[in-house]
């Protein structure tokens, strides 16, 4: 007579043994307290995904002539007079180097390479018409001398390459 043997139950449980809390990770705590990451940022054994801290996702990089025809005159336009406000022929109300508050979630860098803070300015691309509100085209220009181009104000940012 043949024996049925049972086969071992299966834990449901997917942690690994002995993994370390999340929370208990410096880096983890210092990352999510800056919200650079979310708590999904961590591999499935219940390690901490350091690549995912301490290479934050990048910004696009996109040269001039690659973005829309308006974004491109309106740079130009603000490089001849050196991002120092509004250039001739802009409209009255278009925004022109007031300070951009760089508060999270944004994206943008905090600190150059060098550990220095930047500080951010922003620029409206199109002409402000009387009677109705900004559109949510920006720049956003940096201490550093970084432009960032934005289409939906602030949710998504280019990085404008620049000939320096």
């Amino acid at each position: 007579m043949s024996e049925i043997l049972e086969s071992p139950e299966i834990p449901e449980t997917t942690e690994t043994p002995n993994a370390p809390e999340p929370m208990s990770d410096p880096k983890v705590k210092e990352a999510l307290g800056e919200g650079k990451i979310s708590e999904t940022e961590y591999s499935p054994s219940g390690e901490t995904n350091v690549e995912a801290i301490e290479n934050p996702s990048e910004i696009p990089t996109e040269k001039l002539e690659n973005l829309p025809e308006n974004v491109q005159a309106a740079y130009n336009g603000y490089e001849s007079n050196g991002w120092q406000g509004n250039f001739s022929g802009q409209t009255e109300g278009t925004a022109a180097g007031g300070v951009y508050h760089n508060v999270p979630p944004s994206e943008l860098p905090e600190t150059d390479i060098d550990g220095n803070d930047i500080s951010y300015r922003e620029f409206d691309v199109n002409n402000h018409v009387d009677g109705e509100d900004r559109d949510g085209e920006r720049f956003v220009v940096g201490s550093d001398n970084s432009v960032y181009y934005t289409a939906d104000h602030y949710t998504t940012f280019t990085k404008i390459e620049r000939d320096i």
